[in-house]
């Protein structure tokens, strides 16, 4: 068995533990689905804040530090997302059309929720 040390460690931090120990592929497979999902929440929730916050903050009231700070941090939550995307689709096997569905709906405001919703349903273990 090849030890990952990547993908345990991330699991390790995900769920806050410091066990010196490597996860059964059960482990693995919610934890994987876990880091997944919360990535995309969180993504998806600074896409907001970026639409409806910053936006008319830099448009009506003239504050352009706002777009460009939420911007920023939008754009490293979104590379996160992707590299999380493409690790989670190899492990699972996802096909291309799943990428690109779930790649589409992360720039489609509300759509990340949607998707999330039918993730729990498909991995109701997570």
């Amino acid at each position: 068995m090849i030890y990952n040390f990547t993908e345990t460690y991330i699991c390790k931090f995900h769920l806050n533990k410091l066990l010196l120990r490597q996860h059964s592929p059960a482990e693995n497979f919610i934890c994987m689905i876990n880091i997944y999902r919360k990535t995309a929440l969180i993504e998806g929730i600074s896409y907001l804040i970026l639409l409806f916050i910053a936006m008319p903050l830099k448009y009506i009231f003239n504050i352009s530090e706002a777009v460009k700070y939420f911007g920023w941090i939008h754009g490293v939550l979104f590379l996160v997302f992707m590299v999380i995307l493409i690790a989670t689709a190899i492990k699972y096997r996802w096909s291309i059309v799943r990428i690109i569905i779930y790649t589409v709906g992360s720039v489609l405001p509300f759509v990340p929720f949607i998707l999330d919703k039918k993730l729990k349903k498909e991995y109701p273990q997570s």
